[in-house]
C-alpha cells in the first residue's frame, strides 16, 4: 500500500491511528516528520529546538494515521521538561504505536532511549536515520542484528534524501495490527533477546509489580526507584512500597537502585551497538579542525565576533539596494492608487485615509523590513542547519553561569533573534524555574526581526552609509544587547531569583552540510514573510489610527500634537523627544511599525513631501546624534511586543510574569538612555 501525504496544523481525533515519533535530540526527527507528513516544521541542528508536540496526518491505504511528533529528550526520566511531555504521552495510552528515531552514528547514546520506550510502549519500530552520513563514515551498522537484539522491526533511512521513509507507516502499522489480531494468552511482550536483564533480585521485584498492578515494566522499575505512577491506587501503591522496602532491607535505597538500573540500561545499549557497528566512525579532520577554532579557549570569542561581524556586513550589503527600489515602487504604486481611488465614487477624506494612512505606513513598513530580513534570516538558518549553536552555547556558558544562569540561556536567546515569543517559548528547555524565568525576562533584550530593520535604518541614516561601518556599528550594538543581557542576568541572580546555576549538559551535535536550498526557501516562507505578513497586519489599522490621531483636532491642535506634547518632557529626560515616544507607545502591536510611525507623525507635523522614504523624513526631522542614539538603545531596551508579552502570560506565570517581562526591559532602557543623555548634555 502506498503512502499519501495530507497536511494538518492540528491533531485530528478522527484518525484511525495514532502513531507517536519519539528520540533524543539532534538525530533528524523533525526531517522524518516532515517527509512523512509533507508538512514544513522548521528543523534545527541544536538540542531543544522541538519544545512542544507537532502534529500531522499521513494516509496508509485507507486509514488515516495521525503522527505526534515528541520533543527530543535522552531519556524518560523526568530530568527536563521535554522528558516529562514524552513520557506522559507514551503512558497515556493514546499513540497506537510509536516510531523512535535513531542516528546510526551515535547508536549506543540513542539506544539508551529506545530501551526505555521499548519497556513502556512494545509497539516500536526503529527508525535508525542518517545512513548516508554513517555510509560515508565507514560505519553503516549492521540492520539485521539490531533487529535480532531488540526484537521489533528496523528500517534503515536518510530522511533528507527520502530512502526508507515510507517503509516506517506501513511497519508501524504491521506492529500494531499484529498485537491487536494475537490472542491474549499468545500476546507476549515484543521485547525478547532485546529486553535488560537487572538481575535476579531487580527482575523479579519488577515483574511482581508489572502483573499484579498492571503497569508497564518501565513503570515498574520506576516504582522501584521512588517514582510512582500518579494513576496507581492505593493497593497498588502499598504494594510498591512493600517491594521497595525490602529492597532497603537488602542495603538498596531508591537512589542506588536507579543508578543500577541507568547502569544497566548504558551497558545494554553498547552491547547492543558494538555487535551492530563492526568499526567505529572515521574521525573528520575539518571537523576537528572546525571545533578546535570554534571552541578553543583563546580562538573561540574571536571566530564568533568575526562570523557574527560577517553576517552583519552581509546583511547591510545585500540590503541597500532592494531597499531603495521598493522605495521607489512602493512610491509609484502610491500614485496609481491614490489616482484609481480619487476617480471613484469615494470622498476625498476617506482617500486620504486609506493612502496617507493605511498604504503609507504599509509600504514604509515594507520598505523598511523586507530587505535586512530576506538576507538575515536565510543566513542564520544555514548557521542553525550546520550546527553552530550548540558551539556558541558551549562558549557562553561560562560567562552565563557567572550571571547565574546556564547555556541554555544562549540557545533561547539566539530564537529571540528571529522572535522574541519564540524565544520564550523555548525556554521551556531549560530545567531550573529559577534559570527559565531569567530567560524569559532577558529575551527582549536581545533585537529581534521586528526591531533589525529599524537598527539598520537609524545606522544607515546617521552614522554610517557604508556597508561596512554599519555592519561594525550593528555588532556593536548586538554586543550592547548581549552585555545587557548578562548585566540584567546578574543582577536578577542576585536579587529576586537567587540561586546557584544548575549543570549544564550540552551535546556538541556533528556538523551536516545544509540543504541550501531548500533551507533558504523555508527560511523565507517560515520567518521572512510569516513576520512580514504579521507586520503588515499590524501596521494597516496602526496607520489608520495615526491618520485620524493626525487629523481629528482638540482645540488648534490635532491628538497625536497633544500626545506628543504631554510625552516630550519624558521624551527630553530620555534624549529623544515626544513623537518617538508615543511611536513606541503605538508601537506595542508589533516593533516593526515603530519608525513608520515617526516617519508618518514627522510628515503629518512638517508637511514633508510625500514621495520622501522613511529615512528621508527622519534625516530631515531635526534628530542629533544623541537623538539617534538614545533612539537606537531603546529599540534594543525596551518593552515587548504585545504578542511577545501575551506568550509570556500563557506560558509562564499569568499577569504577573507578563508585568515583569514589560518592566524589566524598559527599566534597562530608561536607566541607559537617562545616563546617555546626561553624559551628553554635560559634555555639550
Amino acid at each position: 500500500m502506498g503512502l499519501t501525504r495530507q497536511k494538518s496544523t492540528g491533531r485530528r481525533r478522527s484518525a484511525d491511528l495514532t502513531v507517536a515519533l519519539a528520540g533524543s535530540p539532534n538525530v533528524g526527527k523533525s526531517t522524518v516528520f516532515n517527509a512523512l507528513t509533507g508538512m514544513k516544521q522548521h528543523t534545527g541542528n541544536w538540542t531543544g529546538k522541538t519544545v512542544s508536540l507537532a502534529f500531522g496526518e499521513v494516509r496508509h491505504g485507507k486509514e488515516t494515521v495521525s503522527l505526534v511528533d515528541l520533543p527530543g529528550c535522552y531519556s524518560l526520566d523526568f530530568l527536563s521538561p521535554e522528558e516529562k511531555v514524552s513520557r506522559d504521552f507514551l503512558a497515556s495510552g493514546e499513540a497506537d504505536g510509536v516510531i523512535a528515531v535513531c542516528d546510526a552514528l551515535a547508536l549506543e547514546r540513542n539506544l539508551i532511549l529506545v530501551l526505555q520506550i521499548l519497556e513502556l510502549f512494545p509497539r516500536t519500530v526503529l527508525c535508525v536515520n542518517l545512513m548516508d552520513e554513517a555510509r560515508k563514515a565507514g560505519a553503516e551498522p549492521d540492520i539485521g542484528v539490531l533487529r535480532d537484539e531488540l526484537g521489533i522491526p528496523v528500517i534503515p533511512c536518510a530522511a533528507r534524501s527520502g530512502e526508507g521513509v515510507s517503509e516506517l507507516i506501513p511497519a508501524v502499522c504491521r506492529v500494531i495490527e499484529a498485537e491487536a489480531s494475537a490472542s491474549p494468552e499468545n500476546n507476549t511482550e515484543v521485547l525478547q533477546s532485546g529486553v535488560v536483564r537487572y538481575g535476579t533480585l531487580f527482575d523479579n521485584a519488577a515483574a511482581e509489580l508489572k502483573d499484579k498492578c498492571r503497569i508497564s515494566m518501565y513503570e515498574a522499575l520506576s516504582a522501584l526507584c521512588g517514582n510512582l505512577s500518579a494513576d496507581m491506587g492505593e493497593k497498588e501503591r502499598g504494594l510498591a512500597e512493600t517491594i521497595r522496602e525490602s529492597l532497603e532491607l537488602r542495603g538498596i535505597t531508591p537512589e542506588l537502585a536507579a543508578e543500577h538500573i541507568r547502569c544497566r540500561r548504558a551497558a545494554r545499549a553498547a552491547e547492543i551497538a558494538n555487535k551492530a557497528i563492526a568499526e567505529k566512525p572515521k574521525p573528520c579532520r575539518a571537523a576537528r579542525i572546525a571545533d578546535r577554532i570554534l571552541t578553543g579557549k583563546y580562538t573561540a570569542a574571536p571566530a564568533m565576533c568575526a562570523m557574527l561581524f560577517v553576517i552583519f556586513w552581509i546583511t547591510a550589503w545585500g540590503a541597500n539596494y532592494p531597499s531603495e527600489l521598493l522605495t521607489s515602487l512602493s512610491v509609484r504604486l502610491e500614485d496609481f492608487l491614490r489616482g484609481v481611488l480619487t476617480a471613484s465614487p469615494l470622498p476625498d477624506l476617506a482617500v486620504s485615509a486609506l493612502i496617507d494612512g493605511v498604504y503609507r505606513v504599509s509600504a514604509w513598513v515594507f520598505c523598511v523590513m523586507l530587505p535586512p530580513m530576506a538576507v538575515f534570516f536565510p543566513i542564520f538558518t544555514l548557521l542553525e542547519d550546520l550546527g553552530v549553536f550548540p558551539r556558541i552555547a558551549f562558549n557562553l556558558d561560562r560567562a552565563y553561569r557567572v550571571c547565574g544562569s546556564c547555556g541554555k540561556h544562549a540557545l533561547t536567546s539566539a530564537m529571540g533573534l528571529g522572535c522574541n515569543a519564540v524565544g520564550v517559548c523555548g525556554c521551556r528547555i531549560i530545567e531550573s524555574p529559577r534559570e527559565r524565568a531569567i530567560a524569559v525576562l532577558t529575551n527582549s533584550l536581545i533585537p529581534c526581526n521586528g526591531r533589525i530593520g529599524g537598527i539598520y535604518l537609524i545606522i544607515s541614516v546617521f552614522f554610517s552609509a557604508s556597508p561596512l561601518g554599519r555592519s561594525a556599528i550593528f555588532f556593536a550594538v548586538f554586543a550592547m544587547s548581549v552585555a545587557a543581557v548578562f548585566a540584567v542576568s546578574f543582577i536578577l541572580s542576585k536579587t529576586v531569583y537567587r540561586g546557584k546555576p544548575s549543570p549544564f549538559a550540552l551535546e556538541l551535535v556533528p556538523y551536516r552540510r545544509p540543504q541550501i536550498l531548500k533551507t533558504v526557501v523555508r527560511s523565507v516562507f517560515d520567518r521572512t514573510l510569516f513576520v512580514l505578513g504579521r507586520a503588515l497586519a499590524v501596521a494597516a489599522p496602526c496607520g489608520l489610527v495615526i491618520w485620524l490621531l493626525t487629523n481629528i483636532s482638540v482645540g488648534e491642535a490635532s491628538l497625536i500634537s497633544h500626545m506628543s506634547a504631554f510625552l516630550a518632557p519624558a521624551g527630553k529626560l530620555l534624549g529623544m523627544d515626544g513623537v518617538i515616544l508615543c511611536a513606541f507607545i503605538l508601537g506595542l502591536p508589533a516593533n516593526e511599525i515603530v519608525l513608520p510611525l515617526c516617519a508618518m507623525m514627522y510628515t503629518a507635523a512638517a508637511s514633508l513631501d510625500r514621495s520622501l522614504s522613511v529615512a528621508q523624513v527622519l534625516a530631515g526631522s531635526g534628530w542629533t546624534g544623541t537623538t539617534a542614539l538614545c533612539t537606537l538603545i531603546f529599540t534594543v531596551m525596551h518593552w515587548p511586543c504585545s504578542t511577545t508579552l501575551l506568550t509570556v502570560r500563557r506560558e509562564y506565570g499569568g499577569m504577573k510574569m507578563a508585568f515583569f517581562a514589560f518592566l524589566v526591559p524598559t527599566l534597562a532602557g530608561i536607566v541607559c538612555c537617562t545616563a546617555v543623555n546626561l553624559i551628553s548634555l554635560a559634555f555639550a
